[in-house]
């Protein structure tokens, strides 16, 4: 299936937006403020196939959001990797390797 998949950086404030071309291969970044506002006119800026965030405080009004306009969206759990390479750190007493 080839087309746009959004993928965002969701941040307290600021956020990045970016739009992947599964066909080209190409990705284009935009910066935008995590406002219903701001992300609504980016998340209907061009039809994309879906929309992928990282879990975090925004993440339901987000999700909301994409519901709201139609738009299939995933939420990533990146707290799961995060806890893996805290314990490998821990088990290899303070030396860390990112897997």
């Amino acid at each position: 299936m080839n087309g746009l998949i959004l993928a965002i950086d969701l941040g307290k404030f600021n956020s990045v937006c970016c739009w992947y071309d599964t066909s080209t291969k190409s990705a284009t970044f935009l910066h935008a403020r995590t406002t219903r506002a701001d992300l609504g006119r980016d998340l209907t800026r061009q039809p994309v196939l879906g929309v992928v965030f990282e879990a975090g405080s925004p993440t339901g009004w987000v999700h909301d959001l994409c519901d709201d306009l139609g738009i299939p969206c995933r939420v990533a759990n990146g707290v799961s990797k995060k806890k893996a390479i805290v314990a490998l750190a821990r088990k290899e007493k303070g030396t860390f390797y990112f897997v």
